[in-house]
């Protein structure tokens, strides 16, 4: 016997406005983080999502708050159309390539600062590929490069290249990391799990 009442909106945590430094990530749709000041004198940190489908999110999302019940912390979400929504922000949470780029040794970073980051390479290579076959072809969008270079190569070369360019990335990258962020022999087996 569920009862359906209208909602006390006196009860609801209201915005009062938004912190002026907004927190952009450095991935592909450049999502951002902003910081909501409510009146129950918290601030909440909300990913804000734009462009693609975020029903897969609001999923995971689900699935992270059924995991963090178990801990006692769950993060919101709140689904604004079927390709915006906001995530809250968990404190003391930073992004994984952030993490990543920050166990690169210095010997290792002075490599990538000559121009041989896995990226670099990355776009090199579909450039070079795309201009083989139409020397006299002006720059497009990536995504048309991208696909002509895969239908007009083999998978065996595809593969070859691939593992050229994955060469220069070492493999131990996020257990170095997690090494980093991890104080004690306790902590490192619970990042692990």
């Amino acid at each position: 016997n569920i009862q359906i009442k209208k909602p006390l909106l006196e009860h609801h945590i209201q915005i009062v406005g938004f912190d002026e430094k907004m927190l952009v990530l450095q991935s592909l749709r450049l999502l951002k983080r902003p910081i909501v000041h409510e009146h129950d004198e918290n601030d909440y940190r909300f990913l804000v999502k734009d462009g693609e489908e975020i029903r897969p999110d609001q999923r995971i999302e689900a699935l992270f708050s059924i995991m963090n019940d178990l801990y006692h912390d769950d993060a919101n979400f709140i689904s604004m159309s079927t390709k915006l929504g906001i995530v809250e922000w968990l404190d003391n949470t930073r992004p994984l390539k952030e993490l990543i780029e920050e166990s690169y040794t210095n010997s290792e970073h002075d490599i990538i600062t000559q121009g041989q980051h896995s990226i670099k390479l990355y776009q090199e290579y579909v450039i070079n590929n795309f201009q083989k076959p139409k020397p006299t072809a002006k720059s497009t969008s990536n995504t048309i490069m991208y696909a002509e270079v895969f239908v007009s190569l083999t998978k065996i070369q595809v593969e070859e290249d691939f593992k050229k360019i994955q060469s220069v990335v070492p493999s131990d990258l996020l257990r170095r990391a997690y090494y980093k962020i991890a104080n004690s022999h306790e902590e490192l087996y619970t990042l692990r799990r």
